[in-house]
Order: C-alpha cells, then sequence, then structure tokens
C-alpha cells in the first residue's frame, strides 16, 4: 500500500463516480437489470484498480409496478392522494378498491381491539412495527388494504417504504404508503371513503454480491471487511442511498493502489439491502466461518450530504471505540462516535456471528435525511467535499488495519450489544426462519408465534427467544 501521507482523495475523485452511478445508471431496485448494472460497475472498477474480483449472485425477489391512485373523500367531495406501493405489495382488483378507512394508530394489537375491520382500509400512523406478528394480524384481521404513513419523515411527498426480505410473503393484502402531510389531511376527515389502485408485479430473480480482494502478504491472518450496498429503492436517484456509499469504496479501492498489504482486504458491494440487508446476510450465511473470521467490517452507508451529522456507530469493545475516535482525530474528521447495534444496514449479518463493525453514516434530520427512499434522494443533495472527507477518512482506517498484522484494539463484542444483537436476530430473522439459510426466507408459519404478536411496550418488557439458540460466537479469532 502507499504510505499513508500519500492517500489524499479529491472531491473530484468521488464525483465522478456517483455522477455515472445516480444519472447514468440511476434507481436500482433489486433484482433489476439496474441492479445488474450497477454490480457490473462496481466490478469493473475494483479489477482496474488490481482486485481480484468475483461476483456471486442469490436468489432475491424483484417487483415493479404499472399504475398506483389514491383518493379519499367524506361525502362526494374526492381529494386526489399521492401514494406509493410498498415494495412487493400485491395489486387491488382492476378496478380498484373503494371502502371505509379506519384509524388504527400505530397498528398494535391494542388499538386494533374492539374495532370492525372487515371489508375496511386500515390507516397505520408509522411503519407497523418491527415484528413480524404485527404485520400478519394487520393482513388476517378482515381489511381490504392498508395505508401506511413515515412517522419519521414530516414531509409533502410519498416514501418508499419496504418489508425485510423474509416478510414478503406475510403481505397478503395491498399496501401503500402517503406523505406525511397528506396522512394529516386524512387523519382529521371523519369517516373517509378512499379508493386505492394499486398493479404491481412481483418476481422471483437474482441479485449479487461483488466481492474484491487485495493480494495480502499474510493470507492467513483475518480479513478486514468493507461494504456497502449497490441497490436502492425505486424512487430518485440512488445518490446518497447509496451511491455515496458506492463511491467512497471505490474511491478507497484507487487511493490504496496496487500494492500488498499485510491483511487481506475485502471489499463487498452488496445487493438487496434495501429488503434488511438480504445481499450481506446470504454472503455470511454462505461460509459462516469465513464470516466469523472477519477482523472486523468497515460499512458505508448515507454519507454525502451537505447539511448534516457525521456519525460512526460501534459494534465492539470499548478499545475499537477508542482507537475509533484517535484514528478519525489524525484524519480531522469531525463525528460523534456512539456504541449502537443496529439491524439496518450490512455490517448486521457479521455482528450475528461475533464479527466487530464500525459503520460511517451521516444524518441531517433525526436519524435519517430529510429525503430519505424518497424522489428526492437525487445527486444534487450531494456534497463531493463531504464525501471525499469521508473517503480520506475511512482510508485512513484501512491503512491502518489492513497494514497491521496485529489488531490494535479487542475483537470482542460486549455482553450487553451481544444480547441486543440477539433481540433483533430473534425479532426480525428467526421469527421467520433460520437466518443462516442461503434460499429465500419464507415464513414457517408456526414460527410467528402469538407470543410474538404483542410488541415491547405491550408486554412491559424486552423480547427474549423462547428456545436454546446461544448469542453470536465470540470464538473466533
Amino acid at each position: 500500500m502507499p504510505d499513508n501521507k500519500n492517500i489524499d482523495i479529491a472531491p473530484e475523485t468521488v464525483q465522478k463516480r456517483l455522477q455515472h452511478i445516480a444519472k447514468q445508471i440511476g434507481n436500482r431496485p433489486a433484482g433489476t437489470e439496474q441492479e445488474q448494472q450497477a454490480a457490473q460497475y462496481m466490478a469493473s472498477q475494483m479489477d482496474k484498480y488490481g482486485l481480484s474480483v468475483e461476483t456471486v449472485n442469490f436468489p432475491a425477489i424483484a417487483w415493479d409496478y404499472d399504475h398506483a391512485e389514491l383518493q379519499v373523500s367524506i361525502g362526494d367531495k374526492w381529494r386526489q392522494s399521492a401514494c406509493q406501493p410498498l415494495a412487493h405489495s400485491p395489486s387491488t382488483p382492476p378496478d380498484g378498491i373503494e371502502a371505509p378507512v379506519v384509524s388504527l394508530g400505530t397498528g398494535t394489537e391494542c388499538e386494533l381491539r374492539g374495532k370492525d375491520l372487515e371489508g375496511k382500509i386500515g390507516f397505520i400512523f408509522g411503519t407497523g412495527g418491527d415484528e413480524p406478528g404485527t404485520l400478519k394480524r394487520l393482513c388476517d384481521s378482515g381489511l381490504v388494504a392498508l395505508l401506511f404513513v413515515d412517522d419519521r419523515l414530516p414531509m409533502p411527498w410519498c416514501v418508499q417504504m419496504g418489508l425485510a426480505a423474509g416478510w414478503i410473503d406475510l403481505l397478503t393484502i395491498p399496501a401503500a404508503s402517503v406523505a406525511y402531510t397528506e396522512g394529516w389531511e386524512i387523519a382529521k376527515m371523519r369517516e373517509p371513503m378512499a379508493r386505492l389502485n394499486l398493479q404491481t408485479r412481483t418476481w422471483e430473480a437474482e441479485s449479487q454480491n461483488v466481492i474484491g480482494s487485495f493480494r495480502a502478504q499474510d493470507e492467513s491472518l483475518p480479513p478486514l471487511v468493507l461494504t456497502c450496498h449497490h441497490d436502492s429503492v425505486s424512487l430518485g436517484e440512488g445518490a446518497e442511498d447509496n451511491g455515496s456509499g458506492m463511491a467512497v469504496i471505490l474511491a478507497v479501492a484507487e487511493a490504496l493502489g496496487q500494492g500488498r498489504p499485510p491483511r487481506p482486504i475485502k471489499m463487498i458491494s452488496c445487493g438487496w439491502e434495501e429488503n434488511l440487508s438480504e445481499g450481506s446476510r446470504q454472503y455470511v450465511a454462505s461460509d459462516l466461518d469465513r464470516a466469523a473470521k472477519t477482523a472486523m467490517v468497515i460499512n458505508i452507508d448515507s454519507v454525502g450530504c451537505w447539511m448534516g451529522h457525521n456519525i460512526v456507530h460501534v459494534v465492539g469493545d470499548d478499545s475499537l471505540k477508542q482507537w475509533t475516535e484517535d484514528k478519525l482525530d489524525e484524519a480531522d474528521f469531525c463525528a460523534e462516535v456512539i456504541k449502537k447495534v443496529s439491524p439496518y444496514s450490512d455490517m448486521f449479518p457479521f455482528n450475528l456471528v461475533g464479527t466487530p463493525s464500525v459503520w460511517f453514516y451521516r444524518c441531517n434530520l433525526g436519524e435519517t435525511r430529510y429525503y430519505h427512499h424518497s424522489a428526492e434522494d437525487t445527486l444534487d443533495k450531494i456534497s463531493f467535499e463531504v464525501l471525499a472527507d469521508t473517503a480520506n477518512a475511512v482510508a485512513h482506517f484501512v491503512w491502518h488495519v489492513g497494514g497491521a498484522k496485529e489488531l490494535p484494539f479487542e475483537r470482542t463484542i460486549p455482553e450487553d450489544q451481544r444480547q441486543e444483537i440477539v433481540r433483533y436476530r430473534d425479532r426480525l430473522l428467526n421469527s421467520i426462519c433460520d437466518w443462516q439459510t442461503t434460499a429465500l426466507m419464507r415464513p414457517e408459519d408456526a414460527s410467528i408465534s402469538d407470543a410474538q404478536d404483542n410488541s415491547d411496550e405491550e408486554n412491559g418488557h424486552e423480547h427474549e427467544s423462547s428456545d436454546d439458540r446461544e448469542a453470536p460466537d465470540q470464538s473466533a479469532p
């Protein structure tokens, strides 16, 4: 690798890549030709910079839609309301559905209790919770369709909402999202009627992981893995989420040159991330021992907005948090470093097998961005100077881990984070089927039990697995 002092990634370096991703390819839903183009682009660029490249296909469920229309009324006054089908939603009948709208709060069992739902359209504030039992309960309740409002994004435009890959089969009635401001107007109506027409298509397809590897001096050392994802939602250009991460990884690959680092370094551009990091899960599940022997993961996802706040999430020992803070300071990169487990990006499947991680992230509205998963995720939202600063900080991390035969931190995950990982695993993955499957995640009805139908708030305690599964293995080197 080049001397660390000679690594200086310029804004123009990330700009040219992101312009190609956002403008030449555009949005890249999983299983589509556009996602495949993005994967091919990542593979060709990695190959250009001297990495050994492998593309691994895995099963995916693709979707698209031809028509989405919503009208809401009180009496004879119909209001046209923009809507966006939930990813993988079934279609309505060709002529649509006309039915009364019933407000169901956040969709908990308590809020459904005692309501006549038969033949009505359910109106949900929020994303429906993080347990599949909630979605199953809504779809089995007699409702004919669902309308959701993303409570994180109080904006006048629609947001693309989706499900964990394993939950797709549970969505058995048509479902769409409406803008927050439009949802507010609907909520004010007394006994409104709605006409919903969704014409969608869902089919089995393939996504892909692109794996680029530097040739190391000592291939026996646990590898450093960098992750990003090349798919996007069906709205916008996917510039921030996650064209920004793609551009950073490619800039780092170029900056490191074609030398041989002491430690193996892998760069993985994951497919089908937008449905709970399915591509990363497939990579981990396909070889658990390989994944468990990873030294650490550096994940780059959504890092380029003009105005915002840099955050680095750490899953690992206090020594990793301190080392992260020290390296960011050396790189003159200002960020809040917090120890936090999140199942919503590509490092999480590695956390499942005990691999520590850091996630570079940037937000400008709470813990997200105001244009998240919308048509507003376009190239003009990105500061190439911010993106270059992030790329230089990531390159600094890679140089110090990839260039060291001994890790400068303890490769462990503390008990409190391990237990949080287990809880997320059991709610989001094992409640459907064994998370280690390399096939499509398909619901096993017996696993979606009544015990998981109630949220933590309703039960007054956090959900614990009722089986004998153990926490992620910490014994790997």
